[in-house]
C-alpha cells in the first residue's frame, strides 16, 4: 500500500505544461467590422512634397531621375535617402487605404459596395458625371436621373450611381491612381514652361520645384481624398446596420 501510494504520490508530483486559462480565447476571423481601426493619421507635408517631386523629376528627365537617386542612396548619401523612404511611406499609406476599402467585403451588407470600389480601383479613367435619363442605381437600387458613371462603356455594359456618391469614388480614383494624376499634371505643366525655359532638365526641375502652387494643391487634394474615403468606409461600416450610407458631404 506504501508502495501504491509512493508511486501515486510520484506522479502527481510530476510537472505539467497543462495551464487552465480562463481568459475566452479570441478566433481570429474575416469579418472585422466589429474591431474599426482609426483613420490613419495624414502624411506629413515635407513627405508629400518629395514623393510628389521624386515623380514629377522622374517624368521631366524620362526615368533617369529614379535611377540618380537610387544610386546616390546605394552610396548613402542623407538626400537621396529621405526622398526615396518618403516615395515609399506615401506609396504604403495609399495601400493602407486601399487594404481598408477591402474591409468591405467581408461585410454581407456591404459587398456591393466594395465591387463598385474595386470596379474604380480598376479603372484608369475616372468616375463621370451623366446625364442619360433615368437609371437604377447600382448601389442603392432606386432609381435616379442624375447618375455617375463608372467605368467607360467600352469596357462591358456602363455602371451608374446616383450622383451624391460622386464625391467619395472620385476621391478614391485618385488616391488609387495618385501616381497617374502627378503625371498627366506633370505633363500638362511641361507643355506650359518647356518653351520659356532651353531644354535643360535641370533647370526645368529647379523651376518645377520652385512652382509651390502646384505642389501644395496636389499635396492638399491628396490629403483631403484619402481622409474622404478613410472616413467614409469607418462610417459606413460602424453604421451598415442601421442603414447610414456614404459620407456624401459636399466638395
Amino acid at each position: 500500500m506504501k508502495e501504491n501510494e509512493t508511486g501515486k504520490r510520484k506522479r502527481s508530483d510530476k510537472p505539467t505544461n497543462v495551464k487552465l486559462d480562463t481568459k475566452p480565447t479570441s478566433t481570429p476571423s474575416l469579418n472585422t467590422t466589429h474591431e474599426l481601426p482609426q483613420i490613419p493619421e495624414p502624411v506629413a507635408l515635407d513627405r508629400l512634397r518629395n514623393f510628389i517631386l521624386f515623380k514629377s523629376f522622374d517624368i521631366i528627365g524620362n526615368g533617369g531621375y529614379r535611377r540618380f537617386v537610387l544610386k546616390n542612396k546605394n552610396n548613402g548619401e542623407k538626400w537621396a535617402t529621405t526622398i526615396y523612404n518618403d516615395s515609399q511611406h506615401v506609396s504604403r499609406y495609399v495601400r493602407t487605404i486601399l487594404n481598408l476599402v477591402n474591409r468591405l467585403q467581408f461585410s454581407a451588407s456591404c459587398v456591393k459596395l466594395h465591387k463598385l470600389c474595386q470596379r474604380v480601383i480598376n479603372d484608369l479613367n475616372p468616375p463621370t458625371t451623366t446625364s442619360h435619363g433615368w437609371c437604377i442605381c447600382a448601389l442603392t437600387g432606386m432609381r435616379t436621373e442624375n447618375t455617375t458613371q463608372l467605368g467607360r462603356s467600352n469596357k462591358g455594359d456602363p455602371c451608374h450611381v446616383h450622383h451624391k456618391f460622386y464625391k467619395f469614388f472620385c476621391m478614391l480614383w485618385f488616391v488609387t491612381r495618385i501616381e497617374l494624376c502627378i503625371k498627366y499634371f506633370t505633363l500638362q505643366w511641361l507643355q506650359k514652361h518647356n518653351s520659356e525655359i532651353e531644354q535643360n532638365i535641370q533647370v526645368l526641375c529647379e523651376r518645377f520645384e520652385a512652382d509651390t502652387e502646384y505642389i501644395q494643391a496636389m499635396s492638399d487634394k491628396f490629403s483631403q481624398a484619402t481622409h474622404h474615403v478613410a472616413t467614409s468606409v469607418l462610417t459606413h461600416l460602424e453604421h451598415t446596420s442601421r442603414g447610414s450610407m456614404l459620407n456624401t458631404s459636399s466638395v
